[in-house]
């Protein structure tokens, strides 16, 4: 008897696993050879994705502009930009597409249950029937394309991923993880950059591109799948129709390229773009690598991965005591595999390439007395506990997206994706062979006695990226000279039409296919966060939830009554807690202690800015940990000893922990620089962002800078100021306390934190005085950095009594709208925003931007556009229902106290949430165009911060005010 099929598909398995708390159901669809993993739990934050398999065979990118480009309108859905239709109309709480460097995947989530099926419908038909096919330009707006716009202009290339990789190229870590895999596993698909390197993308032909989509996107080469309350005999019928009934399963399956390595020790020396201030003998890096097993052998992953951790990352790693501690680097980490071939590796930064051959003997002598005296026991046990918390709680609020990624890695392999769900068996194997000496005989056989060893020295080359620029440049010249009058007119031409492409608004006709909610379709309340306040003196906060016995405690400790001069102190305390030893404890066993009782201490000074009052604002030293609950006693017996008796002594320790995290900012700024212009533009005129300022951005990184450089003849001033604001800020009288937990462990929980409270001192009451700043007269500021690319932010300030909920609307239909279109898709950056926040911030800003005038001329602009839109009440409705997500948005426990702590600190509530949510669905046309003279007006004040590239920078025409380097 036949089989009855569900929508085309059979279900082939149900299974529940216990690792995740659920039931897992496997479906396959015998036409199309395409399959769907679905697990069935009750989370309402409900997940599609669909992955497909695409090794790259060259660095062209060709995944990676794919990945874009199907995005930009389908058969069913012809809009030019459905990705950014539905990030602008829906209340999607994820919306994404990630190349990998060998599978794509698209997955999204939303808790609303009608527009998680329009979600899911629109990236059916992106994925399988996208417009790119028969559209050009949109290959070329998205991959690259040759720009000119006038005769006598420089021939240039522009293209969304070429910028966004120009931009990933400037990062150090990215730049060194490409050579290892390219050296050590050449010929394979891990040789080559699935993003695309920028100076190979513009080898990608139109008709490559276009055939890679008709190669590797059908159901045989997919994954589909579907996590929480789903309806899955809908979500099925969906997935099947017009889809996976659209095709048949041809069985050519799409296969990787994957030689053995070859044999032999190898060592070369290869080099990375480098600023001027970087020189061989103290910004090399040094990668020690062996191929240890494959993705296809699960345990031995698990070990690769605990070994990588307990040899090299925790601070009582033997590779870190034989490198860090002895001054041979900055740093030591453990290699990232990721892809098919799993590798045991050791990243050596910020050392002499002078020293290359010392520091190989050094790894291979402390590899070989690991094996003598067995790997450190408790350094284990802290390791495993560290790597169970993080299987068990991973992706928290986005557990979907994390179980479906999961799923889709073992898979690519020709695995079962249930096996990318289940953790407790491996680690169970591990313990059971902790002290027989499997993994001291593994490090022998697989490491010290590998058939393949690679040693790459990378030495830092100034102008490396500059002389590839010049060469581009050198053969695009050289290109238009041999261009015919005609030719140039062309040239032109398309370009003319790809920008009239862009400019050109989609029908009504087009926008009407798209689905869309109805306002009424929205929650009118928040989600219901219960709180209890368990004492006043101090405050302690309790938020019962369901933790699956994880107890997390948040810890605030009034900072207000800082000077100007110890702004700094508090970060430089932040980050040496924890990493110095303590009257009880060496940093090492305190570190592996942590691991062994917690998920980590985190330490980090915060800002919290009153509702109703910029100039109103708190400092608070907060401390947090999680636990389960038979740990948490420890937990806070750890966090006394840190707290109260941490020593700050060890001047050489010191050193070196400041020297890593000023390699961690300066590798932050290159990839994230949005981040740190937009905290230093509000910093030469907001109060509490020249705190923060002050406190993580690049006003706390001078500070940094100077103090390790003059790091003997201030280490003594520095050493006492630090003791003196150790020994007054951790009292009763400054305490907060957030708590989370099960409603049952209540009683449990608070009698464990009232004995944490009396281990402090009572101390004296701080008063709440905001401080103020005199700001310089600095307005404009350029900040050069090894980037490829440029970070430009702009704004300025206005009153906050002026601030209304619905700004975060007008916020969004310009940043989604106006600025997406003309920074990204025409400017060709990889991204761009508006921010208006409560405290009278309106700030603009780009990422990876080629340009910088022509941004900077469309910040200015911005009033205009919206004094000119065009937007009816129902367009307006989308745009309301886009914002939603910053009201309903999923909770996870992790997260409860910091939600709550921030809205007890800033005087807000639920009501007044609520309040502001019931204010935004009520936005009307006519209030936004009451805006349109404080947009013009806050934008004019024209407070400008650009961070990137020197050449770029300094051809601008825009007038800096002051033009300096990262690294003075």
């Amino acid at each position: 008897m036949t089989e009855e099929l569900q929508h085309g598909f059979k279900k082939v398995q149900t299974q529940w696993v216990d690792d995740i708390g659920a039931e897992v159901v496997e479906y396959y669809h015998p036409q199309s050879g395409g399959r769907v993993m679905w697990v069935n739990n009750d989370d309402p934050n409900r997940t599609f994705g669909i992955g497909f398999l695409t090794p790259p065979t060259d660095s062209t990118g060709v995944a990676h502009i794919v990945e874009h480009s199907v995005l930009s309108g389908s058969q069913k859905y012809p809009v030019k930009d459905p990705f950014m239709h539905m990030m602008k109309t829906s209340m999607q709480t994820f919306l994404n597409a990630l190349t990998f460097a060998d599978m794509t995947v698209y997955p999204l989530s939303s808790m609303n249950e009608t527009d998680f099926h329009h979600l899911m419908g629109v990236y059916l038909d992106a994925v399988f029937y996208p417009k790119m096919l028969t559209e050009e330009k949109i290959f070329r707006q998205e991959g690259w394309h040759k720009e000119l716009f006038q005769p006598e202009d420089d021939l240039t290339i522009k293209g969304v991923v070429y910028n966004e990789m120009r931009g990933a190229f400037g990062d150090v870590d990215r730049a060194i993880m490409s050579s290892v895999a390219e050296h050590l596993h050449p010929e394979s698909t891990y040789a080559h950059e699935s993003g695309g390197n920028p100076y190979v993308i513009p080898e990608l032909s139109y008709e490559d591109f276009c055939a890679f989509h008709q190669t590797h996107y059908r159901p045989d080469n997919a994954l589909a799948f579907l996590y929480g309350d789903i309806d899955i005999d809908r979500a099925l019928a969906q997935i099947n129709e017009g889809y996976f009934d659209a095709f048949e399963a041809d069985h050519h399956a799409i296969e990787l390229t994957l030689p053995t390595p070859p044999k032999g020790r190898t060592k070369e020396t290869v080099y990375y773009s480098a600023d001027k201030q970087m020189s061989r003998e103290t910004d090399s890096y040094l990668t020690y690598t062996v191929p240890f097993t494959s993705a296809q052998d699960k345990q031995m992953i698990f070990i690769l991965q605990l070994l990588g951790d307990v040899l090299v990352d925790a601070e009582a790693s033997p590779l870190r005591a034989a490198l860090v501690d002895t001054g041979f680097a900055e740093d030591v980490s453990a290699y990232p595999s990721d892809g098919y071939y799993q590798d045991f590796g050791i990243v050596v930064e910020n050392m002499s390439a002078d020293q290359a051959d010392q520091i190989v003997d050094i790894i291979e002598k402390t590899l070989r007395q690991v094996v003598e005296d067995g790997l450190d026991q408790s350094v284990f046990d802290g390791v495993l506990n560290s790597r169970e918390f993080y299987y068990r709680q991973a992706g928290g609020s986005m557990q979907g997206i994390t179980r479906g990624i999961q799923m889709l890695s073992v898979w690519r392999y020709q695995d079962q994706p249930l096996d990318g769900l289940t953790y407790s068996d491996e680690l169970d194997y591990i313990r059971q062979r902790r002290d027989q000496g499997m993994f001291e005989q593994l490090l022998t056989d697989r490491v010290l006695n590998a058939e393949t060893t690679q040693v790459l020295v990378h030495e830092p080359k100034v102008g490396l990226f500059r002389s590839q620029d010049d060469a581009l440049a050198e053969k695009l010249a050289a290109e238009k000279a041999q261009l015919s009058a005609e030719d140039v007119q062309e040239l032109i031409k398309q370009n003319e039409s790809l920008r009239a492409y862009q400019t050109e608004p989609d029908t009504p006709e087009a926008i009407a296919t798209l689905p869309q909610l109805d306002l009424a379709d929205v929650p009118r309340e928040t989600t219901n966060i219960p709180e209890e306040i368990l004492s006043n003196n101090p405050t302690i906060l309790f938020h019962p939830q369901a933790t699956s016995g994880v107890r997390y405690v948040k810890l605030a400790f009034a900072s207000d009554d800082m000077t100007r001069e110890e702004i700094p102190y508090l970060k430089d305390l932040a980050i040496l807690l924890g990493s110095v030893d303590t009257q009880n404890m060496t940093y090492q066993d305190l570190d592996t202690e942590l691991m062994k009782a917690t998920a980590g201490l985190g330490i980090v000074p915060k800002i919290y800015t009153a509702v109703d009052n910029p100039d109103d604002y708190t400092v608070q030293m907060e401390v947090n940990f999680a636990a389960l609950n038979p740990k948490t006693a420890r937990g806070f017996e750890l966090t006394t000893d840190i707290l109260t008796k941490s020593l700050f002594t060890q001047k050489q320790r010191i050193l070196n922990v400041f020297k890593r995290v000023k390699l961690e900012m300066e590798q932050s700024f290159e990839a994230n620089g949005h981040q740190a212009a937009l905290g230093r533009v509000r910093s030469l005129y907001s109060n509490p962002s020249r705190y923060a300022e002050e406190l993580s951005g690049i006003g706390y990184y001078d500070h940094l800078t100077h103090l390790i450089n003059h790091f003997d003849t201030e280490w003594e001033t520095f050493k006492h100021q630090l003791e003196q604001l150790n020994q007054r800020l951790w009292t009763q009288s400054r305490l907060t306390i957030s708590l989370t937990g099960e409603s049952a462990d209540k009683d449990a929980f608070y009698h464990e934190v009232k004995e944490f409270i009396e281990t402090l001192p009572v101390g004296e009451t701080v008063v709440r005085h905001p401080m103020t700043f005199d700001f310089s007269n600095i307005r404009k500021e350029a900040i050069i950095t090894n980037s490829n690319v440029q970070y430009v932010a702009q704004g300025g300030y206005f009153p906050a009594t002026d601030y209304e909920a619905l700004m975060l609307v007008l916020s969004a239909i310009l940043s989604k709208g106006y600025l997406y279109d003309l920074v990204r898709l025409q400017g060709g950056a990889y991204g761009a925003g508006l921010t208006i926040s409560r405290t009278g911030d309106m700030t603009a800003y780009s990422y990876r931007d080629p340009n910088v005038d022509q941004t900077i001329a469309t910040y200015q602009a911005m009033s205009d556009f919206v004094a000119n839109l065009e937007l009816d009440q129902e367009t307006l409705n989308q745009f309301i229902i886009g914002t939603m997500s910053s009201f309903h948005y999923p909770i996870s426990p992790d997260k409860v106290n910091r939600i709550m702590l921030t809205r007890y600190f800033k005087g807000s509530d639920k009501s007044m949430i609520d309040k502001r949510l019931i204010a935004t669905l009520n936005t009307t046309v006519a209030d936004l165009m009451a805006y349109v003279d404080l947009i013009r007006e806050t934008m004019a004040q024209g407070y400008t911060v650009v961070i990137g590239n020197e050449q770029q920078i300094k051809q601008a025409t825009f007038a800096f005010d002051n033009v300096r380097e990262l690294k003075q």
